[in-house]
């Protein structure tokens, strides 16, 4: 689900953090032009969720103009075959700079910062599980069409020579993607296949983010196992190890212009992907005075792809152990327990190490999680990710 691009993109975008053939001197004013458009409640002009779409791929893969913020984010869980175990997310987000109808108005001057259409942020990052080190990097760019940019009708989205892209003998591919980051301490390539159907979330892809406000929603659709294999590449304290690995990675899409409400505080996000083939995404929203917005929402996606879509009502989720972060001065739950409100299932969710937490201006933690417990008066083991946004 990745809700922290639509905070994050209000902080970080204030960094010039950027790095490649992206990045110029002008990209620090852009980002401060971003902040203070994302940061606006003017979103005349700007296309909404809302009503009903027909979702379609490839095409719905690519980028969706005139909307404000859009994004891509991937994450998995990897192992070698010794059973060296790592983790990895891949973000890309895109912040529209305008509205469509401004066009006209934009500035064409090469010294302008409105040459750019969009800003792009791209986030990365490798947690070393048997190690216990988390590796992130990230890139800030102007929009530069064969260097940052999407296209609009199949999956092809780069920034700054990172890549989530269909594969090269099949452009149309809607089941198959190639993923590929790197930075200065490690470089991820892997191949992604679906093993089920996209899920669409919420009322046929309308997400409601908010029970207060009709308006805050967003498109967004899932793909929640794709079987992955590739190579990881680490360098620590100048040495460099190869890995191949395998494992399984989950997708999620989104792209809205006005999805949160200023009384929520934070959310809590899981994705779960269960040893007896049944996938589970939850995300909690924090209200400001403590209590859940009744908007929360999450879907169940069984062995054999069908869905059952989740209330809030349906799950509850109780921190069971928290972990201090020195380095953003928070502490967050690094254990959970969740369980159905009709008693099916209960999951115990526990980090596969504490320190996931992103130390970037804008801080969350974002990592991976194992996952015991009984389905069905079965045990059961999984795996998956959990972000979580506004802890002190």
């Amino acid at each position: 689900m990745c809700l922290v691009g639509l905070f994050a993109l209000l902080c970080l975008l204030g960094c010039d953090q950027g790095s490649g053939p992206g990045s110029t001197d002008t990209d620090a004013a852009v980002a401060d032009q971003a902040m203070a458009m994302m940061s606006s409640d003017d979103i005349d002009g700007f296309r909404q969720a809302s009503g009903q779409r027909e979702f379609s791929f490839p095409a719905d893969h690519g980028h969706h103009d005139g909307y404000r913020t859009e994004w891509w984010y991937v994450t998995g869980n990897l192992h070698t075959d010794s059973g060296r175990r790592f983790g990895y997310q891949l973000t890309f987000f895109r912040v529209l700079m305008q509205p469509p109808d401004a066009s006209a108005k934009r500035a064409t001057t090469a010294d302008s910062a409105w040459v750019t259409s969009a800003v792009w942020l791209a986030q990365a990052a490798v947690s070393d599980i048997d190690q216990q080190r988390f590796y992130t990097s990230e890139q800030l760019s102007r929009e530069l069409p064969g260097v940052t940019a999407a296209a609009a009708e199949r999956l092809h989205v780069q920034v700054n020579g990172w890549s989530l892209a269909a594969p090269d003998d099949d452009p149309l591919a809607t089941d198959r993607m190639e993923l590929y980051m790197d930075s200065e301490d490690f470089r991820l390539a892997l191949t992604l296949a679906a093993e089920k159907p996209v899920v669409l979330q919420g009322d046929n892809g309308l997400s409601r983010k908010s029970a207060d406000d009709a308006a805050s929603a967003s498109w967004y659709y899932s793909m929640t196992r794709l079987r992955s294999e590739g190579s990881l590449q680490l360098t620590t304290d100048g040495n460099e190890t190869e890995h191949t690995v395998t494992g399984s990675s989950w997708l999620d899409r989104e792209w809205s212009t006005s999805a949160l409400s200023a009384r929520q505080a934070g959310w809590d996000w899981f994705a779960l992907q269960l040893d007896n083939g049944v996938d589970l995404m939850f995300y909690r929203l924090r209200l400001d005075d403590g209590s859940i917005d009744a908007a929360s929402a999450g879907v169940l996606v069984a062995a054999d792809g069908s869905v059952r879509h989740l209330h809030v009502d349906d799950i509850s989720a109780s921190p069971q152990a928290s972990w201090y972060s020195r380095e953003t001065d928070k502490t967050y739950p690094v254990s959970w327990l969740l369980q159905s409100a009709d008693g099916d299932w209960r999951l115990q969710l526990e980090a596969m190490m504490p320190n996931q937490a992103w130390s970037v201006r804008y801080q969350y933690w974002e990592g991976a999680v194992g996952v015991s417990g009984v389905w069905q008066g079965k045990s059961i083991k999984g795996q998956g990710y959990v972000e979580l946004t506004g802890y002190d």
